[in-house]
């Protein structure tokens, strides 16, 4: 399945829905197979962003992991995931910061929510959001005012 590079917007909601509901082993196919469907994607963003906000920590944390997947959303799936560093559980901080890194450049504009992680309470956290600002490059550099 994930070999295909465009797909039906319903199994493209499938495969959300596996993972953010599925096994262990499932969600990782589904975010592999999530991350090569280019065009095919879009369906999944919104159902994905809603989970961002489930009561379940575990659906919180699959939800950063396949948005974190949807390179070929970049943009818009760092949008979605900057709320996620902010979360009250450090690991779902954590894997927010990795999520947005895999991304690249499209989340840079998540800097300012970044730059305080970097003194999270949490060292995963600290470790995370250091990693993703430095896959920013040159766009992790503030432009000074003059």
């Amino acid at each position: 399945l994930a070999s295909f590079k465009t797909l039906r917007p319903d199994v493209a909601l499938e495969l959300a829905d596996v993972a953010l509901f599925g096994g262990q082993s499932e969600v990782s196919c589904a975010c592999s197979a999530l991350s090569r469907i280019d065009s095919c994607a879009q369906p999944c963003l919104h159902p994905l962003e809603r989970a961002l906000i489930d009561k379940s920590q575990m659906v919180r944390k699959r939800a950063v992991q396949a948005l974190g997947s949807l390179r070929s959303l970049a943009a818009d799936a760092a949008r979605a995931l900057t709320p996620a560093l902010a979360d009250v559980q450090f690991d779902i901080r954590a894997c927010a910061a990795s999520a947005l890194g895999k991304l690249g450049h499209a989340a840079s504009g998540a800097m300012p929510e970044l730059m305080p992680l970097l003194k999270d309470v949490s060292p995963d956290v600290r470790r995370a959001a250091a990693a993703c600002v430095s896959c920013f490059g040159e766009q992790a550099v503030p432009t000074p005012s003059i």
